[in-house]
């Protein structure tokens, strides 16, 4: 007995219609974790003592060592000079905070303000500095220059480039920024897609 193959083949595709059609049922599903474990090393020294900054003018600023960068970084602020802050930053994030700025709708005289409030009576300390991959991260402390009033912690990223130290926006998704003073473990939970 010989079956003819050319029968069954319309059979087959209409019920593979059908069922494209109507959608497969799904069961109530579960929900499950994947743990991905990234291991950053990275090397931290103390200044010892803490080191100042001292103001530089934007002619004398140098860009050699990050220390020189953050000299440079902070006394653009305290002098209220915008382009030469951007100097001070990688070609790459200044774009990002270009378009963060315009997004936001703030202009540069309104950072200008800003700095003008809080840096021109503080005094810069750099605390901390850690080596990681091509970066150096630079924990400082600002401090009011007489004495009174709140202090503030934060850490910088910088990057080598070809005009010398820059600090940059490269890390700014990292959790070693926000998470290098724990070590340990950090559990940070992804969006799907942006698995680092």
């Amino acid at each position: 007995m010989k079956i003819a193959f050319s029968a069954l083949i319309p059979i087959v595709l209409y019920s593979a219609i059908a069922v494209g059609a109507e959608g497969p049922s799904l069961d109530a599903g579960e929900y499950r974790t994947l743990i991905v474990e990234h291991v950053r090393v990275y090397a931290v020294q103390k200044y010892s003592p803490s080191f100042s900054l001292i103001r530089v003018t934007r002619d004398a600023a140098r860009y050699d060592k990050p220390e020189d960068t953050l000299a440079a970084y902070f006394s653009s602020m305290q002098s209220g000079d915008f382009d030469w802050n951007n100097e001070t930053w990688t070609a790459a994030s200044v774009a990002l905070m270009k378009s963060r700025d315009q997004q936001a709708r703030k202009s540069p005289d309104e950072w200008r303000r800003e700095w003008a409030a809080f840096y021109p009576e503080r005094r810069i300390k750099l605390i901390s500095r850690i080596a990681y991959g091509d970066y150096v991260l630079v924990e400082y402390r600002t401090e009011p220059a007489n004495g009174s009033g709140p202090a503030t912690t934060d850490t910088l990223a910088l990057v080598r480039t070809g005009a010398g130290w820059r600090v940059t926006q490269e890390l700014a998704e990292d959790p070693i920024l926000t998470n290098w003073r724990t070590g340990g473990r950090v559990q940070i939970v992804d969006k799907p897609g942006a698995g680092r």
